[in-house]
């Protein structure tokens, strides 16, 4: 039996978690014989563990860390690689060696890989979105990359002004799909001196509380209407939307890098949540967090404003294509600093305005009356004369015909007397009734005009007590105009994402261990062009291979192994490994 061992000792780079891979046997072969320090020939048949002594002190083979050795047998060979695991001088220029045979090198083209659970690996696709699978990384506290505001909203409001009525018959419409009966007039905010006109001529005409609400609303949103101030706004169905307010992949990604002080980061999942990310916000504390991966088209982020015209009005502002949904209402988030307004009610115009008529009404009727109950005062007294001169001419009849009687029948006396006592009767009777006239009438005279006076009087005193009531403050006296006030009542769009020194700390754990996959499947061993690290659970390993060897090599990819694919890149992590073409 010709059994002959070659032992060839090499200084290589590589370790049992750090290997390389080969095209083919004789690549491979030609690598390690490369790197050769010294080749011992005719040797005996070497076992897979071994102790050999060869000839030569320690201190001369300290640069050999690795060898190989062919046996031969029956024509047939076989190379085995192998570790050399320790190194004692044993005798005077004799130096004996433990090697272990490096399984995954020596079976590296016999080696047939099942599915099996992959935990950890660099993948085929690092397109933006394929990898979410969650980290177990420390992340730190969140900064922000970019904040952008909605430009639509900032800027000075208008003033939106509600009636019940107009001069002109206006009626109401529909806004948002929702029936209204008042009709809403525009202001500029430029415009308050023609505002406060206005309401002060709604009072004027009495029509002060046909204001039913004042309030704010973004001028923006209503540029498309050409309305200048005092114009009636037109009404429509469904929402009012304004442009879309975009957010480009691009933009993110410069200052998600600019941020990180120029670092580039070298894997994709690094612009993913939860390490990059976008939050909508609004000016009271409220946010929605959005990852850029579930937008349709991550390269455009698309946003859309949306209200209804109502006072005291929500506006929406809405992701476009994201998590499946054309308008992700779900995803969406509310501003409502566009609150309602107060204004300066003025009761005594607004009353005088409403009374005026009752006023000359009555302060007429009071003048009418007065003239009619002098007439009839007139019409009585001259009555009363009448009646006085009628009585006094009956009473000097009857003293007459007294008298004629009495002379007929021879009574002189009694003629003269009668005649003396009838007269002065008729002339006191006709005294006494002029008199009492006169009276009545001036009584009279007197009561009329003071009933007169005095309704004239009640109607002043109304006209008195309305000019003293104070104005009323109509509407919200709850003023919100903060962030009005200083320009910041709108959205914000923001790019956030982790500290630099996180993100430095995370890329480079994928650079050295890919990413978290979780999958079932066959490892990819060659997915990268410079390295590919492959961990699985339950690795399976079949081919025509000794079971020892099978379970060391399912054992090594269980507790994970870096596959360097060119020697001049191993160990070398701070460099970009694209994906095999």
């Amino acid at each position: 039996m010709n059994i002959i061992s070659t032992i060839t000792l090499c200084d290589v780079d590589i370790t049992p978690t750090n290997q390389l891979s080969f095209i083919n046997q004789q690549a491979q072969f030609n690598y390690f014989a490369s790197k050769a320090v010294q080749t011992i020939a005719k040797c005996k048949y070497q076992a897979r563990t071994a102790k050999i002594r060869i000839r030569g002190y320690v201190d001369s083979l300290i640069n050999c860390n690795y060898g190989y050795y062919t046996n031969s047998y029956n024509g047939v060979s076989k190379t085995f690689y192998f570790w050399i695991v320790s190194k004692n001088l044993v005798a005077r220029n004799t130096t004996e060696l433990t090697i272990q045979i490096d399984v995954i090198q020596t079976w590296y083209f016999s080696a047939e890989y099942r599915p099996c659970f992959i935990e950890r690996e660099h993948v085929y696709n690092d397109a933006i979105g394929a990898n979410t699978i969650p980290e177990d990384f420390e992340l730190g506290d969140y900064i922000t990359y970019l904040r952008k505001p909605v430009d639509a909203l900032i800027g000075d409001p208008c003033f939106i002004v509600g009636v019940t009525d107009t001069s002109d018959g206006e009626i109401g419409g529909i806004y948002g799909k929702t029936y209204s009966g008042f009709i809403l007039k525009y202001f500029s905010y430029n415009d308050t001196d023609k505002l406060n006109t206005y309401i002060t001529n709604m009072c004027k005409n009495g029509k002060g509380d046909a204001i039913a609400f004042i309030f704010t609303f973004p001028s923006t949103l209503l540029a498309s209407y050409n309305l200048v101030s005092g114009d009636s706004i037109p009404s429509w169905q469904g929402v009012l939307t304004t442009a879309t307010i975009t957010l480009t992949w691009a933009e993110m990604v410069k200052n998600f890098n600019f941020n990180l002080y120029n670092y580039t980061p070298f894997n994709n999942k690094l612009y993913t949540y939860p390490y990059n990310f976008v939050t909508i916000k609004n000016t009271s504390g409220s946010n929605v967090v959005l990852k850029t991966e579930l937008f349709d088209n991550y390269q455009l982020l698309q946003f859309t404003l949306n209200t209804v015209l109502t006072q005291h009005p929500i506006i929406n502002l809405v992701p476009r294509e994201y998590s499946g949904k054309d308008f992700a209402i779900d995803d969406s988030i509310t501003l409502d600093d566009y609150g309602l307004c107060s204004w300066n009610n003025d009761n005594y115009s607004n009353w005088f305005a409403q009374h005026t008529n009752s006023i000359t009404t009555q302060s007429s009727n009071a003048n009418i009356s007065m003239q009619a109950k002098g007439k009839v005062i007139d019409n009585n007294y001259n009555n009363a004369l009448d009646n006085r001169n009628t009585t006094a001419v009956k009473g000097a009849f009857n003293t007459a015909m007294g008298s004629i009687g009495s002379l007929a029948s021879g009574n002189i006396g009694g003629a003269i007397s009668g005649g003396i006592s009838g007269g002065v009767n008729t002339a006191l009777n006709y005294g006494q009734t002029t008199e009492n006239a006169n009276n009545d009438l001036s009584n009279s005279n007197l009561m009329n005009t003071t009933d007169y006076q005095n309704t004239i009087a009640s109607i002043n005193a109304s006209v008195r007590d309305a000019q003293v009531q104070p104005n009323t403050a109509k509407g919200s006296t709850n003023q919100c105009g903060l962030d009005m006030a200083r320009n910041t009542a709108t959205f914000y769009i923001e790019q956030n994402g982790i500290k630099p020194e996180y993100a430095r700390i995370v890329d480079t754990h994928w650079q050295m261990f890919g990413y978290k996959v979780n999958r079932m499947g066959t490892p990819y061993l060659n997915s990268r062009q410079k390295w590919n690290y492959i961990k699985t659970v339950g690795c399976n390993i079949t081919g025509e291979i000794p079971h020892e060897d099978i379970d060391e090599m399912q054992h090594i990819f269980d507790n994970g192994i870096t596959i360097w694919h060119d020697e001049s890149y191993m160990y070398n992590y701070n460099t970009a490994n694209p994906l095999a073409t």
